[in-house]
Protein backbone atom coordinates (compact mmCIF):
# COMPACT_ATOMS: atom_id res chain seq x y z
CA UNK A 1 0.00 0.00 0.00
CA UNK A 2 2.53 2.37 0.55
CA UNK A 3 3.51 2.09 -3.37
CA UNK A 4 0.48 2.80 -4.04
CA UNK A 5 0.88 5.85 -2.11
CA UNK A 6 4.03 6.85 -3.38
CA UNK A 7 2.80 6.19 -6.82
CA UNK A 8 -0.34 8.46 -6.23
CA UNK A 9 1.76 11.22 -4.26
CA UNK A 10 4.14 11.07 -7.57
CA UNK A 11 1.49 11.47 -9.96
CA UNK A 12 0.00 13.94 -8.06
CA UNK A 13 3.46 15.91 -7.60
CA UNK A 14 3.85 15.39 -11.34
CA UNK A 15 0.92 16.92 -12.73
CA UNK A 16 1.64 19.74 -9.68
CA UNK A 17 5.12 20.09 -11.80
CA UNK A 18 3.26 20.25 -15.13
CA UNK A 19 0.72 23.10 -13.91
CA UNK A 20 3.44 25.11 -12.28
CA UNK A 21 5.58 24.94 -15.43
CA UNK A 22 2.24 26.25 -17.66
CA UNK A 23 1.60 28.77 -14.86
CA UNK A 24 5.06 30.01 -15.23
CA UNK A 25 4.83 30.20 -18.88
CA UNK A 26 1.89 32.04 -19.30
CA UNK A 27 3.25 34.33 -16.95
CA UNK A 28 6.38 34.72 -19.04
CA UNK A 29 4.03 34.71 -22.43
CA UNK A 30 2.25 37.49 -20.58
CA UNK A 31 4.89 39.31 -19.17
CA UNK A 32 6.24 39.62 -23.11
CA UNK A 33 2.69 40.56 -24.42
CA UNK A 34 2.71 43.70 -21.86
CA UNK A 35 5.99 44.65 -22.85
CA UNK A 36 5.02 44.37 -27.22
CA UNK A 37 1.97 46.55 -25.42
CA UNK A 38 4.27 49.21 -23.62
CA UNK A 39 6.26 49.11 -26.99
CA UNK A 40 2.90 49.58 -29.33
CA UNK A 41 1.96 52.35 -27.25
CA UNK A 42 4.73 54.01 -27.95
CA UNK A 43 5.15 53.47 -31.00
CA UNK A 44 1.61 55.07 -31.44
CA UNK A 45 2.10 58.20 -29.27
CA UNK A 46 5.40 58.88 -32.00
CA UNK A 47 3.03 58.33 -34.86
CA UNK A 48 0.32 60.90 -33.22
CA UNK A 49 3.07 63.38 -32.67
CA UNK A 50 4.14 63.11 -36.50
CA UNK A 51 1.00 63.14 -37.31
CA UNK A 52 0.32 66.71 -35.77
CA UNK A 53 3.78 67.81 -36.76
CA UNK A 54 3.04 67.12 -40.16
CA UNK A 55 -0.45 68.83 -40.23
CA UNK A 56 0.96 71.83 -38.80
CA UNK A 57 3.29 71.75 -41.53
CA UNK A 58 0.92 71.19 -44.25
CA UNK A 59 -1.32 74.14 -42.88
CA UNK A 60 1.93 76.29 -42.73
CA UNK A 61 2.54 75.10 -46.52
CA UNK A 62 -1.47 75.84 -47.67
CA UNK A 63 -0.54 79.56 -45.87
CA UNK A 64 2.25 80.30 -47.58
CA UNK A 65 0.83 78.99 -50.93
CA UNK A 66 -1.89 81.05 -50.48
CA UNK A 67 0.34 84.29 -49.77
CA UNK A 68 2.08 83.49 -52.45
CA UNK A 69 -0.74 83.33 -55.32
CA UNK A 70 -1.82 86.93 -53.26
CA UNK A 71 1.48 88.18 -54.56
CA UNK A 72 1.64 86.62 -57.92
CA UNK A 73 -2.38 88.41 -58.22
CA UNK A 74 -0.83 91.58 -57.35
CA UNK A 75 2.43 90.77 -59.53
CA UNK A 76 0.15 89.87 -62.30
CA UNK A 77 -2.17 93.07 -61.98
CA UNK A 78 0.99 95.54 -61.79
CA UNK A 79 2.42 93.96 -65.10
CA UNK A 80 -1.03 94.10 -66.81
CA UNK A 81 -1.22 98.06 -65.56
CA UNK A 82 2.49 98.55 -66.88
CA UNK A 83 1.69 96.91 -69.93
CA UNK A 84 -1.43 99.21 -70.74
CA UNK A 85 0.57 102.12 -69.69
CA UNK A 86 3.11 100.68 -72.16
CA UNK A 87 0.68 100.31 -74.86
CA UNK A 88 -1.04 103.88 -74.43
CA UNK A 89 2.25 105.68 -74.45
CA UNK A 90 3.35 103.85 -77.45
CA UNK A 91 -0.05 104.40 -79.33
CA UNK A 92 0.55 107.88 -78.55
CA UNK A 93 4.26 107.91 -79.73
CA UNK A 94 2.59 106.23 -82.77
CA UNK A 95 0.79 109.02 -83.65
CA UNK A 96 2.94 111.45 -83.27
CA UNK A 97 5.50 109.84 -86.06
CA UNK A 98 2.57 108.83 -88.02
CA UNK A 99 2.25 112.93 -87.80
CA UNK A 100 6.01 113.74 -87.94
CA UNK A 101 7.72 114.33 -91.75
CA UNK A 102 9.14 111.25 -92.51
CA UNK A 103 12.25 112.23 -92.87
CA UNK A 104 12.16 113.62 -89.15
CA UNK A 105 10.71 110.58 -87.64
CA UNK A 106 13.21 108.67 -89.42
CA UNK A 107 16.59 110.33 -88.11
CA UNK A 108 14.82 109.28 -84.75
CA UNK A 109 14.46 105.53 -85.61
CA UNK A 110 18.19 105.42 -86.67
CA UNK A 111 19.25 106.30 -83.05
CA UNK A 112 16.33 104.16 -81.26
CA UNK A 113 16.38 100.94 -80.09
CA UNK A 114 15.30 98.34 -83.00
CA UNK A 115 12.47 96.39 -80.98
CA UNK A 116 11.32 99.73 -79.73
CA UNK A 117 11.26 101.17 -83.58
CA UNK A 118 9.49 97.84 -84.73
CA UNK A 119 6.50 98.49 -82.01
CA UNK A 120 6.24 101.67 -82.98
CA UNK A 121 6.44 101.02 -86.76
CA UNK A 122 3.80 98.44 -86.05
CA UNK A 123 1.49 101.25 -84.40
CA UNK A 124 1.59 103.54 -87.30
CA UNK A 125 -0.90 103.74 -89.95
CA UNK A 126 0.45 101.33 -93.04
CA UNK A 127 0.67 104.67 -95.65
CA UNK A 128 2.93 106.71 -93.17
CA UNK A 129 5.11 103.94 -92.11
CA UNK A 130 6.31 103.40 -95.34
CA UNK A 131 7.18 106.42 -96.32
CA UNK A 132 9.32 106.62 -92.87
CA UNK A 133 10.66 103.15 -93.20
CA UNK A 134 11.79 104.72 -97.19
CA UNK A 135 13.08 107.98 -95.41
CA UNK A 136 15.04 105.37 -93.01
CA UNK A 137 16.34 103.35 -95.71
CA UNK A 138 18.43 106.43 -97.16
CA UNK A 139 19.54 107.47 -93.93
CA UNK A 140 20.72 103.97 -92.58
CA UNK A 141 19.79 100.83 -94.95
CA UNK A 142 21.45 98.34 -92.35
CA UNK A 143 18.52 99.77 -89.19
CA UNK A 144 15.80 100.22 -92.25
CA UNK A 145 16.90 95.84 -92.72
CA UNK A 146 16.83 95.43 -89.02
CA UNK A 147 13.04 96.44 -88.44
CA UNK A 148 11.76 94.95 -91.94
CA UNK A 149 13.30 91.62 -90.64
CA UNK A 150 11.22 92.19 -86.74
CA UNK A 151 8.41 93.07 -88.73
CA UNK A 152 8.29 89.99 -91.20
CA UNK A 153 6.76 87.13 -89.69
CA UNK A 154 8.77 83.83 -89.63
CA UNK A 155 8.34 80.85 -92.22
CA UNK A 156 6.77 77.87 -90.28
CA UNK A 157 8.17 74.54 -91.58
CA UNK A 158 5.96 71.91 -91.75
CA UNK A 159 8.41 69.26 -92.01
CA UNK A 160 8.29 69.11 -96.00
Amino acid sequence: MNKLKFAVLFMLLTVFTAQAESIVDIQSLAARLEAKEQELKKKEMELADKEKRLKALEEELIAKENELNGIKDTITKRLNEVQSSEDENLNALARIYSSTKPKSAAEIFVKMDTDKAVQLIRRIPPMNAGKIMAALGKIDAEKASQITEKLTPEKVNLGQ
